[in-house]
């Protein structure tokens, strides 16, 4: 980049962190695909609380 005239500076930014990383390849949230267990289980693994966190269906539900 700088051969072709970019002398911008490239900045990255990471967080270092104990937490796992998130599923996302199948999330445990919805209440109408998953039982109250298995989206409890998921919440306290991966720290993902109800109140900051709600299911996709409840928000569309909600409008």
């Amino acid at each position: 980049m700088i051969q072709a005239g970019n002398t911008t500076p490239i900045v990255i930014d990471a967080i270092i962190s104990d937490q796992p990383p998130l599923e996302t390849g199948r999330m445990a949230l919805d209440p109408k695909v998953d039982s109250a267990d298995e989206i409890k289980v998921f919440r306290a693994q991966y720290n993902f609380p109800a109140d900051k966190y709600p299911a996709l269906s409840t928000l569309i539900d909600q409008n």
